[in-house]
């Protein structure tokens, strides 16, 4: 099913069918989306008391850019999507930061990102989450690098000349 060192799967069918029983064991009941206009838009329908979840799978090596999230998103405001109570959006991948960060600053209420792994669905964004700006790990390790950034000193040195030691000067004070 999946390719071995990567992450990603075969093909799209294999995603969609490891989604759907991922959602079956959280007791919704899935619907393979077969017909050819809405398999362009979303890959299965679940129903869960009275919900009903358009879910779109992306099988891509790159993250999930924000014109992806953005079509998806449009989708859903559709009026023929009005049979649909949200959607969600679940990518092998993950989303790149101009992804979240367009949907933490929008706040889709109707909308949700995660993550596929082989081991469940890890929810990269739920409107209904109330730590919705806590930084994601990938921020954490950018804040954590960039911590000692204050302590740095920049000079720099640099003339019109050639020939006058402005790499000599420069080595010296590093």
């Amino acid at each position: 099913m999946s390719i071995p060192g990567n992450g990603q799967f075969a093909d799209i069918e294999s995603l969609s069918n490891h989604v759907a029983q991922q959602c079956e064991v959280l007791g919704y009941q899935t619907t393979q989306v077969s017909d050819g206009t809405n398999a362009l838009t979303h890959s299965l329908e679940i129903n869960d008391k009275g919900e009903t979840i358009a879910v779109q799978v992306k099988n891509h090596k790159a993250k999930t850019n924000i014109a992806q999230v953005c079509k998806f998103s449009e989708f859903l405001d559709l009026d023929s999507s009005d049979r649909f109570t949200s959607g969600w959006l679940i990518s092998t991948s993950g989303f790149s930061k101009p992804a979240l960060t367009h949907v933490r600053t929008e706040r889709p209420s109707n909308l949700k990102l995660g993550t596929c792994t082989p081991y469940g669905i890890r929810w990269n964004y739920d409107p209904h989450d109330t730590d919705l700006d806590a930084p994601d790990e990938d921020e954490l390790r950018a804040t954590q690098a960039g911590s000692n950034d204050q302590d740095i000193t920049y000079i720099g040195v640099f003339t019109c000349k050639g020939g006058v030691g402005k790499t000599t000067v420069a080595a010296h004070l590093a």
